[in-house]
């Protein structure tokens, strides 16, 4: 479910240009990018389900994708979280 939440909320970015969507399956990639990004990337040393924003300047965000709850949800924290504040 969080999966198609994600595929939604890519689809619904698609006329951003400077916005770039990806899925990291690879188990092992994975644990490649927490050795090297660790807390940054991930909230906890058992989480694999993350969901990182990093802004043009960059400050970096990340969201458990278990808390997602709807699509409408996670377009919010890409929207609110890539821009700078006004």
């Amino acid at each position: 479910m969080e999966l198609e939440f994600l595929e939604e909320a890519a689809r619904n970015s698609a006329r951003r240009e400077s916005l770039r969507f990806g899925i990291v399956s690879d188990p092992a990639l994975v644990r490649l990018y927490k050795k090297k990004h660790g807390e940054s990337w991930f909230s906890d040393s058992v989480q694999y389900n993350g969901f990182i924003v990093k802004r043009y300047d960059g400050t970096i965000f990340n969201f458990n994708m278990l808390e997602v709850n709807s699509a409408i949800n996670m377009q919010f924290f890409v929207n609110k979280k890539s821009t700078l504040p006004v």
